[in-house]
């Protein structure tokens, strides 16, 4: 890569970050749609420039899940009705994206590639996808308990979460279960 691929690469995160900022400030001056559209200017820019070869597949997808987190943020921020779910539904599907992202960036393993699925299972718990959030949620437990072990915070969050998926779901017994497994990590 060049110098002057490199400055490209630079000036299109930096772009994005702009407008990122930007559509922050029209959200909190009460204008959610202007938001959106602005995000989804960037986003759309984002994505071209990878197929276009000019930015990396980690710049797309760090832009990507920045976009995600944020929406997420919002769909938990407003109260429940029809704003929130807009707001979820659309970082259920960044969430996708940037798992697939971070499929081909980093090992399962690795703690950005666990943040990413559990934010999408709890995304999804949001949403009332229950079937699609489990397996999410169970993977996580999974390679956290293994990977980083007893009495790490991430491990204690994935539990929690799953705690929260089986209370959800009616059962009681087993989130109590998951819940007292959650307390002894965080």
């Amino acid at each position: 890569m060049n110098v002057l691929n490199c400055q490209l690469l630079v000036d299109e995160h930096e772009l994005f970050k702009c407008t990122h900022k930007i559509a922050i400030t029209a959200l909190q001056l009460g204008h959610p749609a202007k938001a959106w559209a602005l995000n989804d200017q960037a986003l759309v820019r984002i994505e071209s420039r990878f197929e276009e070869r000019k930015i990396s597949l980690s710049v797309l997808a760090e832009t990507t899940l920045v976009l995600a987190n944020y929406y997420k943020a919002l769909g938990e921020w407003y109260p429940p009705g029809a704003n929130s779910q807009e707001d979820f539904k659309k970082a259920a599907a960044l969430f996708e994206k940037a798992h697939l992202h971070y499929t081909h960036l980093v090992h399962e393993r690795h703690p950005e590639f666990l943040a990413v699925v559990l934010n999408q299972s709890v995304t999804l718990l949001h949403l009332g996808e229950y079937d699609k959030a489990l397996p999410l949620l169970k993977k996580v437990v999974k390679l956290t308990e293994e990977t980083v072990g007893d009495g790490h915070p991430m491990t204690g969050d994935a539990l929690r979460w799953l705690a929260k998926y089986h209370c959800l779901r009616g059962e009681i017994d087993e989130g109590l279960v998951q819940l007292k497994r959650a307390v002894g990590y965080l």
